[in-house]
């Protein structure tokens, strides 16, 4: 759940949709709070759409360099074994 009062997002139950998004040079990741469903099931923006609608309970990362992507993804992988 997105809690904006801790600023924090709160994985475990299912219930933050994580959309992929993107175009050359930026993609994203766009963090929805949903109904509880099973974890692990991505969604991809549909890229026949303009634009994904973003409303204002969206958290978007965006990354313009892979470096940044891979430095995202280490702290993960180094936090994963504490979950």
């Amino acid at each position: 759940m997105i809690n904006f009062y801790r600023n924090e997002i709160a994985f475990g139950t299912g219930d933050v949709c994580i959309y992929m998004s993107g175009e050359k040079g930026c993609g994203r990741l766009i963090f929805r709070n949903q109904d509880p469903q099973e974890i692990g099931v991505f969604q991809v923006a549909d890229p026949s759409e303009e634009q994904l609608q973003i409303d204002g309970g969206d958290i978007i990362l965006s990354f313009t360099n892979a470096q940044s992507v891979d430095a995202v993804i280490r702290s993960l992988l180094t936090i994963k074994s504490l979950a």
